[in-house]
């Protein structure tokens, strides 16, 4: 079975990479339509820095209206390189949903925290913080021990080990974690039965599982 997995990851991964090279081989980079600019200090001239934010943000849009989140990721790990990205609401919103779409729940919670911390409209502001509770309510937190400690030991003791959710064990077990919240280290992971440092556990959409402590238990 795990053969069977890493074989359709690897073809899965060797699609998007293919599409990826085709869009910025027909391109040469993400194409804009607008005549705004999003500069950066270190942008070229031919830099998504220096096109139109507005105009990358409707293609990419379209990609993933589209049912081709492959396509638009191209466009926003494209944009991620330009600072100003991270104070566009709009972004982050894109960049959440192609992310989740794809199955990368903690860069998806990444763009959705940050969206959420900025300053901007009450509307929004609520908007955001709705988004925020709704993305927490769908799936499980892991608080692990930080950025440099060792990594979780961990394996998904579900029946079926899927594509997504073989991604997730992937950067567990790397430790490329993110902030989850209030400061702390860890993971965001689908609903379901994983062994964690040789313990089992149901986690449970919404549910927060925080080793640090049982760990000082």
């Amino acid at each position: 079975m795990r053969v069977e997995m890493c074989s359709f990851r690897s073809f899965r991964l060797s699609g998007r990479l293919l599409v990826a090279c085709s869009l910025l081989l027909l391109t040469g980079c993400p194409l804009s339509s607008g005549t705004g600019t999003v500069s950066s200090g270190s942008a070229t001239a031919d830099s998504p820095c220096r096109r139109s934010l507005d105009g990358d943000l409707k293609t990419a849009r379209d990609r993933l209206s589209r049912g081709h989140p492959d396509e638009a990721l191209v466009y926003v790990e494209a944009l991620r390189a330009c600072r100003s990205v991270n104070e566009s609401l709009e972004f982050l919103e894109l960049a959440s949903g192609v992310y989740e779409e794809l199955g990368d729940l903690n860069q998806s919670w990444w763009a959705l925290y940050t969206a959420s911390r900025l300053n901007n409209t009450p509307d929004n502001i609520a908007r955001m913080a709705a988004r925020l509770s709704s993305f927490e309510a769908s799936y499980t937190r892991l608080v692990a021990f930080g950025p440099a400690a060792t990594p979780v030991d961990i394996n998904y003791m579900g029946a079926v080990l899927d594509d997504a959710t073989y991604a997730v064990l992937q950067k567990v077990s790397a430790n490329e974690g993110v902030d989850v919240g209030a400061g702390r280290w860890g993971f965001w992971l689908f609903p379901g039965r994983y062994e964690i440092m040789g313990v089992r556990h149901t986690l449970l959409a919404g549910q927060t599982l925080d080793l640090n402590a049982r760990k000082s238990r």
